[in-house]
Formats: C-alpha cells, sequence, structure tokens
C-alpha cells in the first residue's frame, strides 16, 4: 500500500509536470494538497457508512414496513454506504483540494492493485470453507476430536483453529464450528455463561495462525509495506498469542461454570 501511494504520487507529478505548470505553482499545489485533512473531515468520511448501515439495521427493527424503511435499507446497504462514502472522499480529500480528474483516477487504479491480491485470498479461502463444509470433512474433524473425550470448549477451540488454519477465513470457522458444537451444547443443558465461554473459545480458535491464506495477513503486510517474512514474524505471531490468551481465560473460567 506504501508502494501504491509513492506510485500515485509519482503519477501526479508527472501530469503537472506534462500540463506545463512552473515549479512555483507546482509547488503551491502539491503544498495544498498535501495540507492536512482536517479531524472533522475524516470522522465525517468515515462515520457516514457506519450512520447508514446503522440506521438500516435499527429501522429493519423498530419501524413497520414502509416507503422511509425501504429508502433507509437502500441507502443502509453495505454496498451502497461505502459508494456514498468513497464518493464522499473523491471531493473532499480530492477535488475540493484541488485534485484533477486524472490524478484522482491514477490514484484510484493505483490502490486497487493492493487490494485485487487481498480479495483474491478472501475470496478463495470462503470457497475453501464452503467445499470443507458440504463434503463432510468439518464434521469428521468434529467427530474424531469427539471420540478422544475433550471437553466442549476444547473440542470447539480445536476446530475453529484447524478450520482457521486450513482456508484463512476466521468468519467461515466461526460460523461452520458454531453449527458442528451446537447439538453437543443442546444435549448438555448448559448454563448462559458456558455458551458465552464457548463462543469465546471459538472466536479465539478463528484467530489463530494468521499466515499467507488469509486476507487480514495481506492487509497488515501491504498496508504497512513489510514482507511476508516480518509479517509472519510479526502479525502471525501476535494473532497467536492472543488466539491461546483467550483460550485460557475461557477454559480457566469455564471450570467454575458449567
Amino acid at each position: 500500500m506504501v508502494e501504491a501511494a509513492e506510485e500515485a504520487r509519482r503519477a501526479v507529478v508527472a501530469e503537472q509536470r506534462a500540463q506545463g505548470m512552473a515549479p512555483r505553482e507546482r509547488q503551491e499545489r502539491q503544498e495544498r494538497q498535501e495540507r492536512p485533512v482536517p479531524l472533522g473531515t475524516v470522522l465525517a468520511i468515515i462515520g457516514t457508512p457506519l450512520i447508514l448501515i446503522l440506521a438500516a439495521t435499527f429501522s429493519s427493527i423498530a419501524l413497520e414496513p414502509s416507503p422511509g424503511r425501504s429508502v433507509l435499507e437502500f441507502f443502509g446497504n453495505p454496498f451502497v454506504a461505502l459508494t456514498i462514502a468513497l464518493l464522499l472522499a473523491y471531493y473532499l480529500l480530492g477535488i475540493r483540494r484541488g485534485w484533477s480528474r486524472k490524478s484522482l483516477e491514477t490514484v484510484s487504479t493505483s490502490s486497487l492493485k493492493p487490494v485485487g491480491n487481498i480479495l483474491l485470498v478472501v475470496g478463495a479461502g470462503g470457497v475453501f470453507g464452503a467445499v470443507l463444509k458440504a463434503s463432510g470433512v468439518a464434521q469428521a474433524l468434529s467427530d474424531t476430536f469427539h471420540d478422544v473425550g475433550l471437553p466442549v470448549i476444547v473440542l470447539s477451540y480445536l476446530i475453529s483453529l484447524v478450520l482457521r488454519v486450513a482456508q484463512g477465513s476466521a468468519t467461515v470457522a466461526i460460523v461452520t464450528t458454531a453449527g458442528i458444537v451446537a447439538p453437543l451444547l443442546t444435549e448438555g443443558h448448559h448454563s448462559q455463561a458456558f455458551l458465552a465461554l464457548v463462543i469465546m473459545a471459538i472466536s479465539a480458535g478463528s484467530i489463530f495462525a494468521s499466515h499467507v491464506n488469509d486476507g487480514g495477513f495481506w492487509m497488515v503486510a501491504k498496508y504497512f509495506g513489510i514482507g511476508e517474512r516480518d509479517t509472519l514474524r510479526t502479525w502471525t505471531v501476535l494473532e497467536s498469542v492472543l488466539s491461546l490468551a483467550g483460550f485460557l481465560v475461557a477454559a480457566v473460567v469455564s471450570v467454575f461454570v458449567s
């Protein structure tokens, strides 16, 4: 991502030179474009999609079906809300600060390059997770762990961990594991506190060992401009420590509740 930003900056400077701008004029425009953005502007861009999505969510709960609710749900759709935020960013951070349409196009194109790899990894992980679930591999894994006689909370953590490492998506690992262990929890008549701890264990397992098949791994690597080896040494280790710590807390507390 850092490389993409530098590439966009060089392209914008080259465009200004091609337009025949004098060095002083080019410097003045560059200073205006690189002037720190007010905090309120940044918060407005970030907060707009959040407010729209929350408004749509609450309207679906609190309001009866009506044209007003339909409008809120339309603008609160994540794709629509994020598109609105993108257009706001184009105007507030680009056009209003003197950026030309060509410059905005160059910056947009440069920013899409690192994102493409992330989307590819996330999509492939989701497909692989669906294959694991549809083929029965996840259920077979659950049966294997269950036959060993492991406690439910340990079983939940291990299944989530294995699925996470195998296909990379934390969401797929959580949803798949929850579907597998739900019947076991129903049979045991556990308390709400214990169910919360099982959810905590599943969530902890879903963040273990973030590596090259995880979209988050590449987001960290691209945004901070670090290589795969350094990301494995830092981000992967950090995620694994958080996972183990979360599971240990859930396991210890589960001893006192049932």
